[in-house]
Order: C-alpha cells, then sequence, then structure tokens
C-alpha cells in the first residue's frame, strides 16, 4: 500500500520530459478542435462532419489529463477542493497504526451528521 501511494501521489512531483512542449500541443490542438466543433455546431454543420472534431477534442483532453496525472495524481484531489499535505511514508508508522491513523479528517463547511441515526 505504501509503495502505490508513494507513486500516485509523488511528492514533489515526477519530471516528464519535454513536459511544457507537450502540454502546449495538446492544449493547442483541444483549443483548435473545440473551437471547429462549437463553430461546426453554431453555423449548421451536419453531425457526421463535426464527429473527428469531437473525437479530436475529446482524445487531446484525455492525454492533457494523462500528462498531468503521470506527474503527481495530487491535482486530481486539489480539483475537488481538497488540500493534500503530503507526508514522507517514514513518518507515518513511527508511532504504530498505519495510514488510517496518521490523516487527519475532512473538514467539510456543511453540518456535521450522524451516520448512526
Amino acid at each position: 500500500m505504501r509503495r502505490v501511494v508513494a507513486v500516485v501521489f509523488c511528492d514533489p512531483p515526477r519530471p516528464i520530459p519535454h513536459a511544457r512542449l507537450l502540454s502546449v500541443i495538446f492544449r493547442t490542438v483541444h483549443l483548435a478542435a473545440f473551437g471547429l466543433l462549437l463553430g461546426g455546431h453554431a453555423f449548421g454543420v451536419p453531425p457526421e462532419r463535426l464527429m473527428p472534431s469531437l473525437w479530436l477534442t475529446v482524445g487531446s483532453g484525455l492525454l492533457l489529463m494523462g500528462l498531468e496525472t503521470a506527474a503527481s495524481a495530487r491535482w486530481l484531489l486539489e480539483g475537488r477542493g481538497l488540500t493534500v499535505a503530503p507526508v514522507r511514508m517514514r513518518h507515518i508508522y513511527t508511532q504504530g497504526g498505519g495510514i488510517h491513523c496518521a490523516t487527519l479528517d475532512t473538514v467539510r463547511d456543511s453540518k456535521l451528521e450522524s451516520y448512526f441515526d
């Protein structure tokens, strides 16, 4: 379990060779394909002619997500409004217990409800 957490939520993020260049290329393709898709809908282009733009938009979006996730999956949690506080794995087991004992509860803005009622 420790190895999985260390690989997925690594700190600092892994360096990806040419990450900036790949990000610019994928983002440019994504925006251009989305622009064609949106313009096609606005000007009444038949749906079958818009399918390549749709697939290019989805594919480039997945490539962008893959590029970000390859560095570290922390952004998935941060995008949902959770703060990720990296902890060195060697400090978790010093006092006994497991990883669940070394993490804090999630703090929510909503009213506290009982799960046992």
